[in-house]
């Protein structure tokens, strides 16, 4: 579900990180993962075309790292 660049961006090698949904909440900045979780469900329940967002991951070196996401729902749906 979510690409090797995805996954070198924040330091990982793709044996090193799974493509759960609970892994990717977790890796959310605290401070952002109330914003973006409202802003996914909306997406999911398809009040929005697109899940556009901007919030910081933690990478593989405890760093934080923002980054900006877009991703349509047919997009979603390729993926699952």
């Amino acid at each position: 579900m979510y690409s090797s660049r995805w996954k070198a961006m924040r330091g990982m090698t793709d044996g090193e990180v799974s493509d759960s949904e609970v892994e990717w909440s977790r890796a959310i900045h605290p401070d952002d993962a109330p914003r973006v979780m409202t802003a996914m469900l909306a997406h999911i329940h398809g009040e929005t075309p697109m899940f556009t967002e901007e919030y910081r991951v933690r990478r593989k070196d405890g760093s934080w790292m923002w980054l900006p996401i877009e991703v349509s729902r047919e997009a979603m749906r390729r993926e699952l």
